[in-house]
């Protein structure tokens, strides 16, 4: 440890080698220690969870309930199945998802972080596009705009709110619907 006397070390020999001294330098190192383990901890405590955990393949149910403007009057809830296949736009969290309680409505969804986009269009010619964020594993949130292509008219507009469960079963779609109209809408 020769030529080491002037760096800072809890280590080095000190020229007054006092108990006042050695306790100073051992608070330090344990101020250090307790600060590294906090830094490297609070990446896995505020990491974002997965809309769809697991791997490529693996799916995951959302129920989603609209609020349509003006005033987030109550519009539908219906039932998302997203499925994680990696890639869209170069995002590894990502994948397709359909709606089982809407027929022909489907699309793209990507993640990064806490940040949700899910984005497609129904059967017949209705562009959506939902943009939030993911608070807990079980429970996402944002906005939306539905709107008729090519002409870009707004069909629906406000926020949404959705909660990860098995919905699939309960809202499969009834035989005959056609996926007509905007799935946001009651009607």
């Amino acid at each position: 440890m020769e030529g080491l006397e002037g760096q800072f070390s809890p280590f080095r020999k000190s020229k007054n080698n006092s108990t006042k001294e050695k306790t100073m330098k051992m608070k330090t190192l344990l101020g250090l220690m307790v600060g590294a383990v906090l830094a490297v901890s609070a990446g896995a405590v505020w990491a974002a969870p997965d809309l769809v955990p697991g791997p490529i393949g693996s799916t995951a149910q959302w129920s989603v309930q609209f609020f349509l403007e003006p005033n987030h009057a109550v519009g539908s809830t219906q039932c998302i199945v997203f499925r994680k296949t990696g890639g869209v736009v170069g995002e590894p969290n990502s994948g397709t998802w359909f709606s089982p309680s809407f027929a022909g409505w489907h699309g793209q969804w990507t993640q990064e972080g806490d940040h949700v986009r899910w984005y497609g269009s129904t059967s017949t010619r209705l562009a959506t596009a939902e943009f939030g964020a993911l608070i807990s594993a079980f429970l996402c949130t944002g906005e939306f705009a539905h709107f008729v292509t090519p002409s870009g008219v707004t069909s629906t507009a406000g926020s949404w709110l959705m909660i990860k469960r098995n919905c699939a079963n309960d809202s499969v779609t009834a035989h005959g619907m056609t996926g007509a109209g905007d799935p946001a809408q009651t009607d």
